[in-house]
């Protein structure tokens, strides 16, 4: 502390080292004696950025996949003061990596039919630093929670949502933002922003798609976030339709005898019948009516334009309108007797009566034939203009006789992506980074060359040969030192790994303290130096002796600097 403990380093001495200037916060008074800052001080930071991008599956109404931003992230590149210049420190890259997800904490953001919830982790598994490429991937995952139904006539999200805003406001959904919120009172509609985490996406109460973070994401029939399961036709979700007969028709007999007793059965339903439906498809005098089967009447007896009756486990609904005289009659099902649905005559012809209606397959039911095929829809373009890229498809599966989903487990193999090359990519010269210094003290070398290379994927380069020559960038220097600053002292067993002794015992007593100097020269210093340094007993083993590391640290100076003049200067007098 040259000024007193009131002075701090000034904030403009970033990326300076050739001065150390300190600053007093207080009064506003800068200070500085002219001398360069100490060795081993951090400077001026480099930001290096890292993005990453990835393709995805294309949404609806949409052909292709797109690229997207997976992540982008600014690293630094951490430099310090060595003999009054703001260098690079030398220290390899370290890439991030992500710690463990946390628990599903959060609170649900719905206390009834279908809320979300996250979990996070952090890219800290190391930090990245020193230029170290960040983490890929999400930092957050969601999932669907509290699932299970409302009360009946309770508000959606999004009344909520709108009656928040504004009261008496209900949603309106004509907008394309499936995520935005529009809120209409009378006929003035008015946009209120995105909707909140949760929210339904569309109005249709079988599709649970939500709304997280602005984008609206695919929920499954099963309540898990980005599945495509599906009901089948059975009504069983994620089913392949192997749990019902479907049965469908029309009845179009030309019955004229009258009255109720005279009624021509249409169907006969089986017990388990379930979403049975039939609708006439012209006006007519004439009506349905049904029947238990021993031939009671439990709809179509009495002039009623309206019926609902409680029967057979479920509830016969019975329409029939005035002005027209249309029927239509459905059956939630699935029942527990037979029934049979008659025509009863009254006046004019048949107008035709279109039916269907499922079943439950029984035990001693031969059950139905099942044969699936995968629908599949463009392919996306290439991921990449060149070079090794990836173009991908969306898929389901169908039942291949009346086309209605089924589990992609029944169709086998699915196959939504697969590798594509436009052309190849051009060769191209390339200065790499410096290379990590070779010594951490004691004036290492960092070295760095034009590489003529070639894009194989998004990722990754090949070598190659095909670089114009005369298009080769040429660099100031592929060489330089780094590090340079004096090492600690330690005790210099160097001597005996020469002579080949390693990890044989060593007397402590016979050992000198040394330390490089910021050039890189070994120097013998007083033992004094080394006290807080534990002497070994046994030599180390290494692979390079300190001798060894100065040989190749002078012949990479030779090789990077002097053989380059060395081969100009023979070109020179050879064209001479």
């Amino acid at each position: 502390m040259q000024y007193g403990a009131d002075y701090i380093l000034s904030p403009h001495q970033k990326g300076v080292c050739d001065k150390l200037y300190c600053f007093n916060p207080k009064s506003g008074t800068q200070l500085s004696r002219l001398a360069p800052i100490a060795d081993g001080a951090p400077c001026a930071e480099r930001k290096v950025r890292t993005r990453k991008f990835s393709t995805r599956f294309p949404q609806a109404g949409e052909n292709e996949a797109a690229m997207f931003l997976l992540q982008e992230h600014c690293s630094h590149k951490l430099t310090w003061c060595i003999s009054g210049k703001c260098v690079d420190n030398g220290k390899p890259r370290i890439h991030g990596g992500w710690s463990a997800w946390s628990r599903y904490d959060s609170p649900c953001s719905r206390p009834c039919n279908g809320g979300v919830t996250f979990r996070t982790r952090t890219c800290t598994n190391p930090v990245p630093s020193n230029g170290g490429e960040s983490c890929v991937g999400e930092s957050k995952e969601w999932k669907i929670c509290n699932s299970q139904a409302c009360q009946e006539g309770a508000k959606t999200f999004r009344e909520e949502q709108c009656l928040r805003k504004q009261s008496g406001s209900v949603p309106y959904f004509g907008s394309s933002s499936l995520c935005e919120l529009y809120c209409r009172v009378g006929s003035l509609v008015r946009g209120k922003g995105t909707v909140e985490d949760g929210t339904r996406c569309k109005a249709d109460k079988n599709t649970y798609d939500v709304c997280i973070q602005g984008k609206c994401r695919p929920v499954g029939c099963d309540h898990v976030l980005d599945s495509n399961a599906m009901v089948d036709r059975c009504g069983k979700c994620g089913g392949n339709g192997d749990q019902c007969f479907v049965i469908s028709g029309s009845y179009t007999a030309s019955h004229t005898v009258k009255g109720l007793e005279n009624a021509d059965v249409v169907q006969r339903l089986l017990i388990g019948a379930y979403d049975v439906s039939f609708k006439m498809r012209q006006s007519s005098r004439n009506y349905l009516g049904v029947q238990a089967d021993n031939g009671t009447y439990l709809v179509g007896n009495v002039s009623k334009n309206v019926q609902e009756v409680s029967v057979a486990n479920t509830v016969i609904q019975y329409t029939r309108k005035k002005s027209k005289y249309k029927v239509i009659l459905t059956i939630p099902g699935p029942t527990d007797q037979i029934l049979k649905v008659v025509y009863v005559y009254v006046q004019g012809g048949n107008p035709g009566i279109d039916f269907d209606f499922k079943r439950v397959v029984q035990p001693s039911d031969t059950p139905p034939e099942n044969k699936f095929e995968w629908v599949t829809y463009t392919w996306s373009a290439c991921s990449t203009t060149c070079g090794q890229g990836v173009r991908t498809r969306s898929a389901r599966c169908i039942r291949s006789d009346d086309k209605t989903p089924a589990s992609d487990e029944a169709c086998g193999e699915k196959i939504t992506s697969e590798s594509c090359q436009v052309k190849d990519c051009p060769s191209e010269w390339h200065t790499t980074d410096w290379s990590t210094c070779s010594r951490s003290c004691g004036n290492g070398l960092q070295t760095r060359d034009v590489i003529c290379r070639k894009k194989i994927n998004p990722t990754e380069y090949g070598p190659s040969t095909n670089c114009p020559a005369d298009q080769k960038p040429s660099i100031s220097e592929n060489v330089r030192y780094c590090n340079s600053i004096d090492c600690l002292a330690d005790w210099d067993t160097q001597e005996g790994l020469l002579r080949d002794k390693c990890g044989e015992p060593i007397d402590p007593a016979t050992l000198s303290c040394y330390r490089l100097d910021q050039f890189g020269q070994k120097t013998m210093v007083p033992n004094l130096l080394c006290r807080y340094r534990a002497k070994p007993t046994r030599l180390p083993c290494t692979t390079t002796s300190y001798r060894s590391q100065s040989y190749r640290h002078q012949y990479a100076i030779f090789t990077s600097v002097l053989v380059p003049v060395l081969q100009m200067l023979l070109e020179y007098y050879n064209l001479g």
